[in-house]
């Protein structure tokens, strides 16, 4: 038997041959646990490189492959994948074959759950990431005319709320895109200590309430301090964010108290509104 010089003799024995389930079984065991060196994955690669499975070939992989339980990727993996792939430039073959598969996926109903990972693996990816001049140029020519339906920002803004439902990525959108604490905060943990208020400082994120991040908790007496900045929180949109705010607070057995940015100039005043409330200081 000859062999073609692209041809790898050892991959070339082993085509067309088929393995009896007994066999797979036992060579399955016998590769379990075990990791391939640097160097051994290097030969299996070359050995594939250039080998085409045939469609029914395919099939089968993917049937496979639908059954099988998949195992939970370490960060270290996700790391090197992505490592891996920086700088890589893809084809314009493997971007239409992108291209007709998510075409062929427009219009199927994906899952809750599904959806719901799409959209939170996408928040963390472009969280905190600062995109170039150029990104930016395109992304506003690409937009440039294109008028979004009230329907479209409704889901918009529901898919957002969701989003700030899970506290991971709550905290990290605070840590990226806020200075925390920020200037009225600083004087309230001032008048806080200096009154031995029992209140904690948690506006950086690190208590969440149905995906509302309280400024000050007393946990004790289930009391909250929220700083209102004048500008930010008179706004329409602020305005039903902050009644919600306040309800699902009520709702989880706490009472609020709203100080004004304005009036955290005045000491004697925001002392006042707290002990209207009966808090024990």
């Amino acid at each position: 038997m000859t062999f073609g010089k692209d041809t790898n003799p050892i991959t070339f024995g082993f085509l067309g041959k088929h393995h009896l389930k007994n066999s797979k079984l036992k060579m399955s065991l016998r590769h379990k646990g075990k990791k391939l060196s640097e160097e051994t994955k290097r030969k299996i690669s070359i050995a594939h490189k250039g080998f085409k499975f045939s469609e029914e070939s395919k099939k089968k992989i993917s049937l496979s492959n639908k059954n099988r339980p998949r195992k939970k990727r370490s960060e270290e993996s996700i790391k090197k994948q992505i490592l891996s792939m920086k700088g890589h430039i893809l084809s314009d073959t493997t971007k239409r074959k992108i291209g007709l598969a998510n075409i062929a996926l427009k219009g199927k109903k994906l899952p809750e759950i599904v959806k719901e990972k799409l959209r939170l693996n996408s928040a963390r990816y472009w969280l905190g990431k600062k995109l170039t001049d150029e990104h930016k140029s395109k992304l506003s020519i690409a937009k440039l005319g294109k008028k979004i339906s009230d329907e479209h920002k409704r889901k918009i803004s529901e898919a957002h709320k969701r989003l700030l439902q899970n506290d991971e990525y709550a905290k990290q959108r605070i840590k990226h895109f806020f200075i925390k604490p920020n200037k009225p905060e600083k004087i309230m943990i001032e008048l806080i200590q200096n009154n031995n208020l029992p209140f904690i400082y948690v506006g950086n994120g690190k208590f969440w309430i149905n995906g509302f991040n309280p400024d000050f908790i007393d946990y004790d007496n289930k009391k909250i301090i929220e700083i209102f900045g004048n500008y930010w929180h008179n706004t329409k949109r602020a305005k039903i964010r902050d009644k919600e705010r306040l309800d699902i607070y009520s709702k989880n057995g706490y009472e609020t108290i709203i100080i004004w940015e304005n009036e955290t100039k005045n000491p004697d005043l925001v002392l006042e509104k707290i002990k209207k409330i009966e808090v024990k200081i």
